[in-house]
Protein backbone atom coordinates (compact mmCIF):
# COMPACT_ATOMS: atom_id res chain seq x y z
CA UNK A 1 0.00 0.00 0.00
CA UNK A 2 1.13 3.32 -1.12
CA UNK A 3 0.15 5.05 2.06
CA UNK A 4 0.20 8.76 1.33
CA UNK A 5 -3.03 9.97 2.84
CA UNK A 6 -6.02 11.79 1.09
CA UNK A 7 -5.88 13.74 -2.36
CA UNK A 8 -8.47 16.02 -3.54
CA UNK A 9 -8.73 16.10 -7.24
CA UNK A 10 -11.59 17.56 -8.48
CA UNK A 11 -11.66 15.64 -12.00
CA UNK A 12 -11.10 12.31 -10.36
CA UNK A 13 -14.44 11.82 -8.23
CA UNK A 14 -13.33 8.29 -6.74
CA UNK A 15 -10.40 9.46 -5.08
CA UNK A 16 -10.76 10.28 -1.28
CA UNK A 17 -10.60 13.50 -0.62
CA UNK A 18 -10.43 13.82 3.54
CA UNK A 19 -9.09 11.88 6.33
CA UNK A 20 -12.41 10.64 7.31
CA UNK A 21 -12.90 8.81 3.51
CA UNK A 22 -9.81 7.83 3.95
CA UNK A 23 -10.68 6.29 7.28
CA UNK A 24 -13.90 4.56 6.03
CA UNK A 25 -12.04 2.88 3.14
CA UNK A 26 -8.90 1.53 5.16
CA UNK A 27 -11.46 0.31 8.16
CA UNK A 28 -12.65 -1.99 5.61
CA UNK A 29 -9.08 -3.39 5.12
CA UNK A 30 -8.28 -3.32 8.92
CA UNK A 31 -11.24 -5.63 9.88
CA UNK A 32 -10.93 -9.26 10.81
CA UNK A 33 -13.83 -10.05 8.71
CA UNK A 34 -11.84 -8.54 5.68
CA UNK A 35 -8.38 -10.57 6.41
CA UNK A 36 -9.75 -14.08 7.11
CA UNK A 37 -12.32 -13.57 4.08
CA UNK A 38 -8.83 -16.02 2.27
CA UNK A 39 -6.56 -17.73 3.96
CA UNK A 40 -3.00 -19.50 2.59
CA UNK A 41 -1.83 -22.94 2.16
CA UNK A 42 -0.53 -22.63 5.78
CA UNK A 43 -3.74 -20.73 7.11
CA UNK A 44 -2.33 -17.38 7.51
CA UNK A 45 -4.41 -14.29 6.84
CA UNK A 46 -3.86 -11.16 4.22
CA UNK A 47 -1.01 -8.96 5.09
CA UNK A 48 -0.48 -6.06 3.94
CA UNK A 49 3.12 -4.06 3.70
CA UNK A 50 2.09 -0.39 4.44
CA UNK A 51 4.86 1.99 2.53
CA UNK A 52 4.63 5.44 4.46
CA UNK A 53 4.98 8.82 2.77
CA UNK A 54 6.71 12.11 3.76
CA UNK A 55 4.85 14.90 2.23
CA UNK A 56 8.04 16.99 2.84
CA UNK A 57 10.28 19.24 0.13
CA UNK A 58 7.09 20.92 -0.96
CA UNK A 59 5.55 24.77 -0.80
CA UNK A 60 2.78 24.38 -3.12
CA UNK A 61 -0.14 22.11 -1.96
CA UNK A 62 -3.33 21.55 -4.83
CA UNK A 63 -4.02 18.14 -3.74
CA UNK A 64 -4.47 19.22 -0.73
CA UNK A 65 -1.81 16.37 0.71
CA UNK A 66 -1.72 16.48 4.47
CA UNK A 67 2.11 17.75 4.35
CA UNK A 68 5.09 17.70 7.22
CA UNK A 69 7.31 14.93 8.59
CA UNK A 70 5.53 12.14 9.94
CA UNK A 71 2.15 13.32 9.09
CA UNK A 72 0.87 10.26 7.13
CA UNK A 73 2.45 6.96 9.85
CA UNK A 74 1.81 9.16 12.82
CA UNK A 75 -2.32 9.05 11.76
CA UNK A 76 -1.96 5.32 11.12
CA UNK A 77 -0.35 4.59 14.11
CA UNK A 78 -2.77 6.11 16.14
CA UNK A 79 -5.49 4.63 14.93
CA UNK A 80 -4.63 1.02 13.49
CA UNK A 81 -1.63 0.03 15.57
CA UNK A 82 -2.63 -2.38 17.34
CA UNK A 83 -4.16 -4.00 14.09
CA UNK A 84 -1.10 -3.49 11.99
CA UNK A 85 0.45 -5.90 15.22
CA UNK A 86 -2.11 -8.27 14.88
CA UNK A 87 -2.26 -8.77 12.00
CA UNK A 88 1.45 -8.87 11.44
CA UNK A 89 1.49 -5.99 9.04
CA UNK A 90 4.81 -3.98 8.08
CA UNK A 91 5.74 -0.79 8.31
CA UNK A 92 7.67 0.21 4.99
CA UNK A 93 9.03 3.59 3.20
CA UNK A 94 7.52 4.88 0.12
CA UNK A 95 9.65 8.22 -0.90
CA UNK A 96 8.54 10.75 -3.80
CA UNK A 97 11.26 13.17 -4.47
CA UNK A 98 10.57 16.62 -4.92
CA UNK A 99 9.97 18.63 -8.25
CA UNK A 100 12.29 21.83 -8.31
CA UNK A 101 9.23 23.22 -8.98
CA UNK A 102 8.24 22.15 -5.13
CA UNK A 103 4.26 21.62 -6.21
CA UNK A 104 2.99 18.48 -4.04
CA UNK A 105 2.04 16.92 -7.43
CA UNK A 106 5.15 16.73 -9.51
CA UNK A 107 8.51 14.53 -8.73
CA UNK A 108 11.67 15.24 -9.57
CA UNK A 109 14.70 12.79 -11.24
CA UNK A 110 17.59 14.65 -10.23
CA UNK A 111 18.81 13.52 -7.21
CA UNK A 112 20.87 16.71 -6.42
CA UNK A 113 18.21 18.82 -6.34
CA UNK A 114 17.14 17.84 -2.91
CA UNK A 115 18.32 15.65 -0.34
CA UNK A 116 15.25 15.47 1.22
CA UNK A 117 15.62 11.70 1.61
CA UNK A 118 18.41 12.19 3.64
CA UNK A 119 16.11 14.55 6.03
CA UNK A 120 12.89 11.96 6.09
CA UNK A 121 15.27 8.89 7.23
CA UNK A 122 17.10 11.06 9.81
CA UNK A 123 14.00 12.93 11.02
CA UNK A 124 12.58 8.76 11.35
CA UNK A 125 14.93 7.90 13.84
CA UNK A 126 15.35 10.62 16.17
CA UNK A 127 11.89 11.72 16.23
CA UNK A 128 10.32 8.28 16.04
CA UNK A 129 12.81 5.11 16.53
CA UNK A 130 12.34 3.95 13.00
CA UNK A 131 14.69 2.73 10.23
CA UNK A 132 12.92 1.00 7.76
CA UNK A 133 14.07 -1.64 5.78
CA UNK A 134 11.80 -2.18 2.91
CA UNK A 135 11.54 0.77 0.33
CA UNK A 136 8.71 1.77 -2.68
CA UNK A 137 9.90 4.48 -5.31
CA UNK A 138 7.16 7.37 -5.44
CA UNK A 139 5.51 6.90 -9.10
CA UNK A 140 8.37 3.70 -9.06
CA UNK A 141 10.05 6.08 -10.65
CA UNK A 142 13.85 4.91 -10.66
CA UNK A 143 17.28 5.80 -12.02
CA UNK A 144 21.23 4.68 -11.67
CA UNK A 145 21.45 7.59 -7.94
CA UNK A 146 18.46 6.43 -7.05
CA UNK A 147 19.20 2.44 -7.55
CA UNK A 148 22.94 2.86 -5.95
CA UNK A 149 21.43 5.33 -2.87
CA UNK A 150 18.60 2.66 -1.88
CA UNK A 151 21.19 -0.14 -2.34
CA UNK A 152 23.73 1.09 0.12
CA UNK A 153 20.98 1.64 3.06
CA UNK A 154 17.86 -0.58 1.84
CA UNK A 155 17.54 -4.69 1.27
CA UNK A 156 14.36 -4.89 -0.22
CA UNK A 157 13.43 -2.77 -3.30
CA UNK A 158 10.00 -3.56 -4.37
CA UNK A 159 9.73 -0.54 -7.47
CA UNK A 160 10.14 -3.05 -10.40
CA UNK A 161 6.67 -2.33 -12.42
CA UNK A 162 7.75 -4.21 -15.52
CA UNK A 163 6.14 -3.81 -18.42
CA UNK A 164 4.28 -1.20 -17.76
CA UNK A 165 5.00 2.30 -19.33
CA UNK A 166 3.89 5.43 -17.92
CA UNK A 167 4.83 9.30 -18.35
CA UNK A 168 7.11 9.26 -15.00
CA UNK A 169 8.77 5.89 -15.77
CA UNK A 170 9.58 3.38 -18.27
CA UNK A 171 9.76 0.01 -17.05
CA UNK A 172 8.74 -1.85 -20.80
CA UNK A 173 11.83 -3.27 -20.78
CA UNK A 174 12.46 -4.11 -17.23
CA UNK A 175 12.43 -8.12 -15.74
CA UNK A 176 8.88 -9.16 -15.84
CA UNK A 177 9.11 -11.56 -13.57
CA UNK A 178 8.01 -12.91 -10.39
CA UNK A 179 11.50 -14.00 -9.22
CA UNK A 180 12.69 -10.99 -6.88
CA UNK A 181 16.46 -10.49 -8.61
CA UNK A 182 19.76 -8.40 -7.44
CA UNK A 183 20.16 -5.51 -10.02
CA UNK A 184 23.40 -4.45 -12.44
CA UNK A 185 24.94 -1.62 -10.69
CA UNK A 186 24.98 -0.01 -14.41
CA UNK A 187 21.54 -0.93 -15.19
CA UNK A 188 19.00 -1.86 -12.60
CA UNK A 189 16.90 -3.21 -15.10
CA UNK A 190 18.92 -6.44 -15.16
CA UNK A 191 20.53 -8.85 -13.26
CA UNK A 192 23.89 -7.84 -11.21
CA UNK A 193 25.56 -7.94 -8.04
CA UNK A 194 24.16 -5.14 -6.07
CA UNK A 195 22.96 -5.98 -2.14
CA UNK A 196 19.67 -5.68 -1.95
CA UNK A 197 16.75 -7.28 -3.27
CA UNK A 198 14.74 -6.01 -5.94
CA UNK A 199 11.01 -6.93 -6.53
CA UNK A 200 8.00 -6.91 -9.02
CA UNK A 201 4.83 -4.87 -8.07
CA UNK A 202 2.29 -3.97 -10.72
CA UNK A 203 -1.14 -1.81 -10.38
CA UNK A 204 -4.04 -4.19 -8.35
CA UNK A 205 -5.98 -2.02 -10.69
CA UNK A 206 -5.29 1.61 -12.15
CA UNK A 207 -6.16 3.71 -15.18
CA UNK A 208 -2.36 1.95 -16.24
CA UNK A 209 -2.80 -1.23 -16.03
CA UNK A 210 -4.90 -4.25 -13.54
CA UNK A 211 -3.40 -7.35 -12.78
CA UNK A 212 -4.51 -10.13 -14.92
CA UNK A 213 -4.99 -13.82 -14.89
CA UNK A 214 -1.72 -14.63 -16.98
CA UNK A 215 0.11 -12.73 -14.10
CA UNK A 216 -1.02 -15.12 -11.74
CA UNK A 217 -0.36 -17.78 -14.03
CA UNK A 218 2.84 -17.19 -14.18
CA UNK A 219 3.86 -16.98 -10.41
CA UNK A 220 3.37 -19.99 -10.06
CA UNK A 221 4.49 -21.41 -13.48
CA UNK A 222 8.33 -19.90 -12.18
CA UNK A 223 8.06 -21.54 -8.76
CA UNK A 224 8.28 -24.64 -11.02
CA UNK A 225 11.78 -23.81 -11.29
CA UNK A 226 12.12 -24.02 -7.24
CA UNK A 227 12.86 -20.69 -6.80
CA UNK A 228 11.04 -18.27 -4.57
CA UNK A 229 8.22 -16.37 -6.54
CA UNK A 230 6.46 -12.82 -5.14
CA UNK A 231 3.30 -12.15 -6.47
CA UNK A 232 2.35 -8.33 -5.59
CA UNK A 233 0.28 -5.94 -6.29
CA UNK A 234 0.02 -1.95 -5.20
CA UNK A 235 -2.35 0.38 -4.86
CA UNK A 236 -3.30 3.44 -2.70
CA UNK A 237 -4.85 4.30 0.38
CA UNK A 238 -6.82 6.88 -1.21
CA UNK A 239 -9.01 4.80 -2.97
CA UNK A 240 -11.64 2.61 -1.61
CA UNK A 241 -10.05 -0.97 -2.92
CA UNK A 242 -11.49 -3.64 -1.04
CA UNK A 243 -13.51 -5.10 -4.31
CA UNK A 244 -10.66 -4.79 -6.23
CA UNK A 245 -8.73 -6.76 -3.44
CA UNK A 246 -11.31 -9.48 -3.14
CA UNK A 247 -11.70 -9.79 -6.78
CA UNK A 248 -7.93 -10.51 -6.77
CA UNK A 249 -7.66 -13.02 -4.52
CA UNK A 250 -10.71 -15.05 -5.63
CA UNK A 251 -9.23 -15.62 -8.93
CA UNK A 252 -5.92 -15.88 -7.05
CA UNK A 253 -7.29 -18.74 -5.18
CA UNK A 254 -9.09 -20.65 -8.09
CA UNK A 255 -6.13 -20.73 -10.12
CA UNK A 256 -3.77 -22.36 -7.22
CA UNK A 257 -6.21 -25.23 -6.85
CA UNK A 258 -4.76 -26.22 -10.17
CA UNK A 259 -0.99 -26.50 -8.75
CA UNK A 260 -1.88 -28.74 -6.26
CA UNK A 261 1.72 -29.07 -5.05
CA UNK A 262 2.41 -25.86 -4.41
CA UNK A 263 2.02 -24.05 -1.19
CA UNK A 264 1.91 -20.43 -1.03
CA UNK A 265 1.80 -17.60 1.33
CA UNK A 266 0.65 -14.51 2.57
CA UNK A 267 3.55 -12.21 3.31
CA UNK A 268 4.84 -8.66 4.35
CA UNK A 269 7.59 -7.25 1.90
CA UNK A 270 10.14 -8.24 4.90
CA UNK A 271 9.00 -12.08 5.75
CA UNK A 272 9.73 -12.41 2.33
CA UNK A 273 13.73 -12.09 2.11
CA UNK A 274 14.49 -12.90 6.21
CA UNK A 275 16.96 -15.37 5.67
CA UNK A 276 16.96 -18.85 7.35
CA UNK A 277 19.60 -17.78 9.99
CA UNK A 278 17.10 -17.16 13.08
CA UNK A 279 19.84 -16.60 15.58
CA UNK A 280 21.72 -13.71 13.38
CA UNK A 281 21.53 -11.58 16.75
CA UNK A 282 24.50 -8.36 16.63
CA UNK A 283 24.62 -6.27 19.44
CA UNK A 284 25.34 -2.22 18.75
CA UNK A 285 27.29 -0.53 21.08
CA UNK A 286 28.80 3.03 21.47
CA UNK A 287 31.22 4.91 23.10
CA UNK A 288 32.38 8.49 23.09
CA UNK A 289 36.50 9.23 23.55
CA UNK A 290 37.51 12.60 23.80
CA UNK A 291 35.88 13.67 20.45
CA UNK A 292 36.02 10.25 18.77
CA UNK A 293 32.74 8.50 18.84
CA UNK A 294 32.94 5.13 18.11
CA UNK A 295 30.14 2.56 16.71
CA UNK A 296 30.61 -1.27 17.60
CA UNK A 297 28.89 -4.48 15.89
CA UNK A 298 29.39 -8.22 16.94
CA UNK A 299 28.47 -9.07 13.54
CA UNK A 300 28.89 -7.78 10.13
CA UNK A 301 25.94 -5.79 9.45
CA UNK A 302 24.04 -5.51 5.63
CA UNK A 303 25.07 -1.68 4.90
CA UNK A 304 28.48 -1.18 4.62
CA UNK A 305 27.90 1.82 7.26
CA UNK A 306 25.35 2.69 9.68
CA UNK A 307 23.23 5.69 9.35
CA UNK A 308 24.41 8.26 11.68
CA UNK A 309 22.44 11.23 12.56
CA UNK A 310 21.78 13.91 15.30
CA UNK A 311 19.87 15.92 17.35
CA UNK A 312 21.47 19.29 18.44
CA UNK A 313 20.98 21.00 21.58
CA UNK A 314 18.98 23.58 19.37
CA UNK A 315 17.00 21.42 18.06
CA UNK A 316 18.62 21.30 14.60
CA UNK A 317 18.77 17.30 12.79
CA UNK A 318 21.73 16.50 11.38
CA UNK A 319 22.79 13.83 9.02
CA UNK A 320 26.34 12.51 10.00
CA UNK A 321 27.05 9.70 7.90
CA UNK A 322 29.10 11.22 5.37
CA UNK A 323 31.54 12.36 8.36
CA UNK A 324 32.02 8.24 8.90
CA UNK A 325 35.63 6.69 9.09
CA UNK A 326 35.28 3.11 8.59
CA UNK A 327 37.60 0.95 10.96
CA UNK A 328 36.85 -2.81 10.02
CA UNK A 329 33.45 -4.31 9.03
CA UNK A 330 32.25 -3.94 13.07
CA UNK A 331 33.68 -0.88 13.61
CA UNK A 332 33.38 2.66 12.29
CA UNK A 333 34.32 6.06 13.87
CA UNK A 334 33.52 9.75 13.62
CA UNK A 335 35.61 12.83 14.66
CA UNK A 336 33.32 15.52 16.19
CA UNK A 337 36.53 17.65 16.54
CA UNK A 338 35.18 20.47 19.07
CA UNK A 339 31.54 20.45 18.53
CA UNK A 340 30.88 17.49 21.27
CA UNK A 341 28.85 20.53 22.90
CA UNK A 342 26.08 21.32 20.70
CA UNK A 343 24.87 17.72 21.00
CA UNK A 344 22.29 16.01 22.38
CA UNK A 345 21.62 12.82 20.76
CA UNK A 346 23.22 10.84 17.72
CA UNK A 347 21.71 8.03 16.57
CA UNK A 348 23.06 4.91 14.99
CA UNK A 349 20.62 2.75 13.04
CA UNK A 350 21.53 0.24 10.63
CA UNK A 351 19.97 -3.64 9.46
CA UNK A 352 21.67 -6.77 10.00
CA UNK A 353 22.12 -9.67 7.63
CA UNK A 354 18.70 -11.26 8.70
CA UNK A 355 17.04 -7.81 7.46
CA UNK A 356 16.36 -6.84 10.95
CA UNK A 357 17.00 -3.32 11.55
CA UNK A 358 18.93 -2.13 14.84
CA UNK A 359 19.06 1.55 16.45
CA UNK A 360 20.97 2.73 19.07
CA UNK A 361 20.83 6.54 20.96
CA UNK A 362 23.91 8.01 22.69
CA UNK A 363 22.72 11.19 24.99
CA UNK A 364 24.90 13.73 26.02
Amino acid sequence: MDTEGPCYDPNRKELLKNWQEVDIAMSKLFSLNFRNKFKDSFNGTIKFGWFFLNWTGFKENPRRRDLGYHKIRDYYLKKYSKEMLDFKDEQCWHYHHPHKSKIANQWGFDWKTSNEYENIISRQIIDRNWFPVSFRAGGTIMHKQLSEWVDQWFPIDFSNRSPIKCPEMDWSDGIMSWKPYKPSKINFKKKGFSKRYLARSVDLNSRVYKIQDKDIYQAFNEVRDNELSVISVFDHDYRDIENSIINFLKRFVEISKEYKNIKWEFSTPQNVFKSLNKNYKIEVKTKLNSNIFNIYTSLEIYQNQPWVCAKLKNGEIVNLTKKIKKISNKKWSINLEKNKDLFKIIAVALTDRNFTPYITKHFF
